[in-house]
């Protein structure tokens, strides 16, 4: 059985749910439209609970999204293992609040729109630059051109404080 695509938050609280399945790549908008695709099926789990006030999730996504590589333009699998703890918040000050600490996740009208939540860890975990493990290990085995300490270049060394 798949997840829901909405939880009730406070009955999902209040019983300490556990909610785990597969979940369906066309759940993921924003992933299927930068023409993202699982090589291997998306699993996630949601464990609700209190940590002391605090209503809070943990969420668990595995499987392997296929991604191209940039430098050799190769597709390739990587590997999601996402763990993390989500802090349910329903307002933009308790956001806030609960940035310094914590993981915050917004529902509104008691409702967490799971795929939304998912679908925004999957994008955080993504690289920044896409390599597939050849390109890494090239990488990783090509010398350095920086020099110890720092960069050769100074790429702000002509700008001055209240000069124009």
């Amino acid at each position: 059985m798949s997840l829901p695509p909405t939880i009730g938050v406070s009955s999902a609280v209040q019983r300490a749910a556990e909610y785990a399945g597969p979940v369906a790549p066309e759940r993921f908008v924003r992933l299927t439209a930068e023409g993202l695709s699982w090589a291997t099926p998306c699993q996630a789990r949601l464990r609700f609970g209190r940590e002391g006030r605090q209503r809070q999730v943990h969420c668990e996504i595995r499987g392997a999204l296929t991604l191209r590589c940039e430098p050799c333009e190769k597709l390739f699998a990587r590997e999601v293992n996402i763990t993390t703890q989500w802090t349910l918040v329903e307002s933009d000050e308790a956001e806030l609040a609960a940035l310094a600490h914590a993981e915050p996740v917004r529902f509104e009208d008691d409702q967490l729109a799971v795929d939304e939540a998912l679908e925004q860890e999957l994008i955080l975990d993504l690289p920044v630059v896409a390599r597939c493990p050849a390109c890494e290990r090239t990488l990783a085995e090509a010398p350095s051109n920086l020099t110890p300490g720092g960069p050769t270049h100074k790429p702000f060394a002509g700008l001055r404080l209240g000069k124009q």
